[in-house]
């Protein structure tokens, strides 16, 4: 409770994703900026494309005055490393990113 009590102010929306969406960034991440993140900390790459493609997002600009300001906008993802995700499960995470790309 504390957390939600002290992000309340701060916090206009969530969103949910797909365990596989949550594989195929941290592969992408590892493969192309050699980030080594755990899964969950790639959840919030699913903003940016929330927020302008889907029906949600585009009602959630309108309901903020965002629609004219997201050419300004910057994406700020704060993430928690897998620094600490022994390197075989790491692997595994990377096999099944690996297995969910087309």
């Amino acid at each position: 409770m504390f957390a939600a009590d002290v992000m309340k102010p701060m916090l206009l929306g969530v969103l949910t994703v797909d365990d596989d969406d949550l594989f195929r960034w941290l592969l992408k991440a590892q493969s192309t900026q050699q980030i080594r993140l755990e899964p969950s900390a790639t959840a919030g790459f699913a903003g940016p494309e929330f927020i302008v493609n889907s029906t949600q997002g585009r009602a959630y600009q309108k309901a903020h005055g965002l629609s004219n300001k997201l050419a300004q906008a910057t994406h700020v993802i704060w993430t928690t490393g897998g620094a600490f995700v022994p390197e075989e499960q790491f692997k595994e995470f990377m096999a099944r990113g690996a297995s969910l790309v087309k």
